[in-house]
């Protein structure tokens, strides 16, 4: 499975090099980068130099990138019509997370690309009673690559085990 995340559109470094540690914490080599890349990322704690950097000049650029080579979109954005993580995503093949910046968004033509039945713009739902209207997008970044994670790990796990309850399979 092919893995990736898109920053170069946050604006902090901070966010950005905590993105790309997550990101190589739970094996996703890729690091998409909207413009020119940072020279350094020195927060990231060295998971820099464990992933590989790929280049776009803008979103459009980008989308074309994702497209043929058939990688997924996963808007991470808390706006309307945004598929809960809570309520369980079905998290595509070859995802590539976008992280909204906290006080812009996602850029709007990556929010409009991810239209096909097999990309998710996804959100994590807050408390009524939040004065805050978003998380740091590195937060919400982490929550979101790490419920992808897990999934994968259940995936696996279901694969192993036989279906049936133990009594059914015991007379198998």
């Amino acid at each position: 499975m092919k893995a990736g995340i898109l920053i170069g559109h946050l604006k902090h470094g901070g966010n950005e090099a905590a993105l790309i540690r997550t990101a190589e914490t739970f094996g996703i080599g890729t690091v998409h980068v909207l413009g020119k890349r940072r020279k350094k990322y020195g927060k990231s704690q060295g998971a820099a130099n464990h992933v590989t950097f790929t280049e776009h000049l803008d979103p459009d650029a980008f989308v074309e990138y994702a497209r043929i080579h058939n990688l997924n979109l996963v808007v991470v954005e808390n706006t309307s019509g945004a598929e809960p993580i809570e309520n369980g995503v079905n998290y595509p093949v070859n995802p590539v997370f976008i992280p909204g910046h906290e006080a812009l968004g996602v850029p709007s033509e990556l929010v409009e690309a991810a239209a096909r039945p097999s990309d998710r713009v996804i959100k994590i739902t807050q408390s009524r009673n939040s004065y805050v209207r978003c998380l740091n997008t590195a937060a919400a970044t982490a929550i979101v690559i790490h419920d992808w994670f897990r999934t994968l790990i259940q995936r696996d796990r279901d694969k192993q085990q036989p279906y049936g309850t133990e009594a059914e399979n015991a007379g198998a």
